[in-house]
């Protein structure tokens, strides 16, 4: 697992290299532990946190997995005030991995990675169950449009990301359980 954030202001808990992201309780359902991100003042693309589904590879980049036989992915969330979610995932045609789009961070290359198909969600400060197919899933319209839609057998990376900008910057405080792939 991994926390990503635009480094605009502060997001707890810090990923501390080779240790395992911390869980904290009571989860959903009666669980013990959920992930907990807490984050403050981000004035960029916001933060999220992540998971490298194939693992990585020799060359530290992530590994494809097959999830083909999957129809779609389920989690469960809830946050302190109502919070917009992006939950995407990368794929052969979104990810620098594939070897179809371009790993560049300029704006307007409509070839570039990072269009990650996904739903969004609005979380609540219940916790609810979220299901969602990988039909229906949809890009963004900022990078490579993949018109053959998600590459289930080539997926690399999950992410859960709320999104903030200078005007709207974003403050979150969520938490995530049982994230599971359904058939």
């Amino acid at each position: 697992w991994f926390i990503f954030d635009d480094g605009t202001g502060t997001v707890m808990p810090v990923k501390v290299a080779n240790m395992p992201l911390p869980a904290e309780g009571p989860g959903a359902c009666n669980s013990m532990f959920a992930f907990h991100l807490v984050g403050k003042g981000l004035k960029g693309f916001g933060a999220g946190v992540g998971s490298d589904l194939g693992g990585k590879t020799a060359a530290g980049m992530s590994a494809p997995y097959d999830l083909s036989g999957y129809k779609g992915i389920a989690l469960r969330a809830k946050a302190a005030k109502p919070t917009f979610l992006r939950v995407s995932i990368a794929d052969s045609g979104t990810s620098p991995e594939g070897g179809k789009c371009a790993d560049t961070t300029e704006r307007t290359n409509k070839m570039r990675c990072g269009d990650y198909f996904g739903s969004d969600i609005t979380v609540t400060s219940q916790w609810k169950t979220f299901v969602l197919p990988f039909a229906q899933m949809t890009q963004r319209g900022f990078g490579l449009p993949v018109a053959t839609g998600f590459d289930a057998k080539n997926a690399y990376t999950f992410r859960a990301q709320s999104r903030g900008d200078a005007a709207a910057p974003v403050d979150l405080d969520m938490w995530l359980d049982d994230i599971h792939f359904v058939k």
